[in-house]
């Protein structure tokens, strides 16, 4: 991925520290370095925050609102969308596995997706249903 990125730019780092103890960058395990997240530790417990794998958007109305249903970007509760699975996943088992990993994170209160609503309800079982839906 670097080689294509500096065919159009340079490029300084591949790697990010936050020199914060707290907040953890996390190349996302099965999509080859595409996507990333961040694990948050708070005193209120851990923020996943997640770009475009996740989105959690409802149903909107009219034919922008048809055309994000048809497409799968808007479930009504959090999913990952057919295209972003198409385009974003490379090894499905990789990824449940991390879901599953996150999922198990004791204090995993919310996760922040850049398409929707904030998960603050149940995060743990929003990603361990999301890792099911990939074995299907």
């Amino acid at each position: 991925m670097r080689k294509k990125v500096e065919e159009v730019v340079p490029v300084d780092r591949t790697s990010v520290d936050f020199d914060d103890p707290r907040v953890a960058y996390v190349p996302v395990s099965g999509t080859e370095e595409r996507e990333a997240a961040l694990l948050v530790k708070t005193w209120s417990g851990t923020t996943l925050v997640i770009n475009d794998l996740i989105w959690n958007l409802e149903h909107r109305p009219g034919v922008g609102g048809w055309l994000f249903r048809i497409m799968g970007f808007s479930c009504g509760k959090p999913c990952i969308p057919a295209v972003v699975e198409l385009r974003e996943i490379k090894d499905k088992n990789a990824l449940r596995g991390q879901l599953e990993a996150w999922a198990r994170i004791a204090d995993l209160n919310r996760i922040i997706v850049s398409h929707g609503a904030i998960v603050t309800r149940d995060a743990p079982n929003v990603l361990v249903h999301l890792a099911q839906g990939l074995a299907a």
